[in-house]
């Protein structure tokens, strides 16, 4: 097996090296890159069957950008997503656009072997501390298509005017889908909508149109992909 680390703290590739060292003693090489130019550049010189990244790097490309800049290098890499943040929101889509497994740094470095040998088994992991499940009931997901366009060009600077007339819409017909959005949200007109994406887990969003966050199909096929070891958490009841 070959690793490639991808962080742009030192230390935490130096631990997660270590790490793996020690668990796959026979594992080829394990490199470190601590940006995502770095990280394209390792997987366009050698081949490795798994990648452990950080979404919040410097460089050209963030977050879920990133996620799908490495498999559209490396299509059949087994990706371990190792992040600061929590976020339900963020786990789901890094899941749905082609993560293996999702794990949160305050779990520890143990969590990440684990996420490995699931992997090798054929078998998508979560961190046991994000419910996925909770993400179904975000009430983005709530949101029409067009609800969605309308608050996602806001939240990229846009004006009501352009955005009505990109979708050939009547302006109060656009003001209108706006207001019932925030409602669903539960926010106020003058909200910052760039900042409250960002603490959703969503602020992906902003980068990419091209993903989909409102396609049920998709999330249904993610939690039940998901291994029945990380889903424990979707239902407390459960194993407890």
């Amino acid at each position: 097996m070959a690793f490639l680390l991808v962080d742009d703290q030192p230390i935490i590739t130096y631990a997660l090296s270590e790490l793996l060292k020690d668990a796959f003693p026979n594992a080829a090489h394990i490199d470190a890159a601590g940006d995502s130019l770095a990280m394209l550049k390792c997987l366009t010189s050698k081949h490795y069957d798994f990648l452990i990244l950080d979404l919040i790097m410097p460089g050209v490309g963030q977050s879920i950008a990133m996620l799908r800049a490495a498999l559209s290098e490396a299509p059949n890499l087994g990706v371990v997503i190792f992040s600061g943040n929590k976020s339900p929101c963020l786990a789901l889509a890094a899941l749905e656009q082609g993560a293996s497994a999702y794990v949160c740094k305050s779990s520890g470095y143990h969590l990440i072997i684990e996420a490995i040998q699931t992997l090798k088994a054929g078998k998508v992991f979560c961190d046991p501390v994000i419910d996925l499940g909770s993400a179904h009931m975000h009430p983005w997901y709530s949101l029409s298509d067009l609800e969605w366009h309308v608050l996602l060009s806001l939240a990229r600077g846009e004006c009501l005017q352009v955005v009505a007339k990109r979708q050939s819409r009547d302006y109060k017909t656009i003001a209108a889908h706006k207001y019932n959005a925030l409602n669903k949200l539960g926010l106020s007109a003058g909200v910052e909508l760039a900042n409250y994406l960002v603490t959703q887990g969503l602020g992906y969003l902003l980068n990419d149109l091209t993903l989909d966050c409102t396609d049920p199909s998709g999330l249904t096929r993610t939690l039940q992909n998901v291994s029945t070891a990380s889903r424990k958490s979707f239902h407390p009841s459960r194993g407890q």
